[in-house]
């Protein structure tokens, strides 16, 4: 059925716009000024535990939050810098190496390095009131979830 595949592909193009205007409502709900927020995105590639990047919509993404003028930083253990860089993002060496807090989190591809991490970890790096978009739900379950963040995932 030639209608649902077309279906398919027409929502996994519209998908990095969604996530982007995700992160953005909630940058908006939480009363923090839009134009120079820090976004951070974690797992750039198409595929978690694939240093692939072809296809990835993370490109698009970024492009869609630089259109709000929001600093876009990306985390991706699989990548090197210029690679990260190429997407458009600034690049983040680990966690432990953000100079400011972020102010949302988007979490895209999550790589088994991710599994160690908590909600409250992620939120621990963020700046005010936490937002984390989860864009595969890898963080679900964490009881995190009802210590004040604000937590999305599609």
């Amino acid at each position: 059925h030639p209608q649902v595949i077309l279906a398919g592909r027409a929502i996994n193009d519209a998908m990095p716009r969604h996530v982007a205007g995700i992160a953005i409502k909630e940058l908006n709900r939480a009363g923090k000024v839009i134009k120079g927020s820090k976004v951070l995105i974690m797992g750039l590639t198409y595929k978690e535990n694939v240093p692939d990047t072809r296809e990835s919509p993370v490109e698009e993404m970024i492009r869609e939050l630089k259109e709000f003028e929001v600093e876009v930083y990306g985390y991706d253990p699989l990548l090197g810098a210029a690679e990260i860089e190429h997407f458009g993002a600034l690049p983040v060496a680990s966690l432990g190496e953000i100079d400011e807090p972020v102010d949302c989190i988007v979490i895209n591809a999550p790589h088994s390095v991710f599994s160690e991490l908590t909600l409250e970890t992620v939120c621990g790096i963020c700046n005010g009131k936490p937002i984390v978009v989860d864009v595969t739900g890898m963080l679900r379950g964490d009881a995190g979830v009802r210590n004040g963040c604000v937590y999305r995932t599609l």
